[in-house]
């Protein structure tokens, strides 16, 4: 499999949780606080799999090869993508702390949403951008043997940040998420 292909499908996963988090959203402005337990595995979804591992991988291992065939890393597009990596994770800290003042602090469940708003509109951005440029001009200018080290850099990495499963874990997570929110599992139109 392509290392691009691997970013690819990460952003698959990634999505479904996006949309898990969306309907998070929507139950809050009806006035509904999801069980601790379910905001809990969520928030470990989004800092495990998508900060630590998926946006790791990129910064670590995607984002150097890139660099070497002329994109520069501190600057643009390449520094923006890396820009928006922190946003995320100033806003994904921001939500961290409102989930925890949900039960006990009015206006927690309206920060909460708001933060998490913006999470979705970022993180979506960045994907599309990443989908739609990074990893087109990645397959281009990468030859087979740099594709075919990246890609085994990625794996060995995914174990050693995700344990055994891997990937697969997180994947199985979301589905669990969603078939307690939904009771079946959601397909993302278009993925």
């Amino acid at each position: 499999m392509k290392a691009t292909r691997v970013l690819a499908e990460d952003h698959k996963v990634i999505e479904r949780g996006l949309g898990l988090l969306e309907q998070v959203v929507g139950a809050m402005d009806d006035g509904e606080i999801p069980a601790r337990d379910y905001l809990d595995q969520l928030v470990r979804f989004f800092k495990d799999f998508v900060d630590e591992y998926h946006h790791a991988q990129e910064e670590q291992i995607f984002f150097p090869l890139l660099e070497s065939h002329g994109f520069p890393r501190h600057r643009e597009p390449a520094d923006g993508m890396l820009r928006e990596h922190e946003r995320c994770r100033v806003l994904f800290g921001e939500m961290v702390d409102q989930v925890s003042k949900l039960t006990k602090e009015d206006g927690a469940a309206a920060a909460f949403t708001a933060l998490a708003r913006q999470y979705l509109t970022v993180l979506r951005e960045h994907m599309f951008k990443e989908d739609n440029l990074f990893y087109q001009y990645a397959d281009e200018v990468l030859n087979a043997d740099e594709r075919s080290s990246i890609t085994r850099a990625f794996l060995d990495k995914e174990e050693v940040i995700l344990g055994h499963g891997g990937r697969g874990i997180y994947s199985d997570l979301i589905g669990d998420l969603e078939r307690q929110l939904f009771g079946v599992k959601l397909t993302v139109a278009g993925r």
